[in-house]
């Protein structure tokens, strides 16, 4: 059977070292995908923010922009 295979198993099994034996072979890997994952999650989030922002002022926006219009 393939090693990680075994890790996985044991690791399912509650195995502390298991666990830990397969975060130190994959640390690299794992802190790359998590800061990858983050970075992603936090561009949605802050995005989401933002337009929430902008369709909230959106009605005064086009307020501002009939009066700007009318009084030129």
């Amino acid at each position: 059977m393939d090693a990680d295979f075994l890790l996985i198993h044991k690791m399912k099994n509650g195995d502390e070292e298991a666990i830990e034996v397969f975060v130190k072979k994959y640390y690299s890997t794992i802190r790359n995908y998590c800061r990858l994952h983050t970075q992603t999650v936090m561009q949605k989030i802050l995005l989401k923010q933002h337009l929430n922002t902008f369709f909230d002022h959106l009605g005064r926006i086009i307020i501002w922009e009939r009066l700007l219009i009318i009084c030129m």
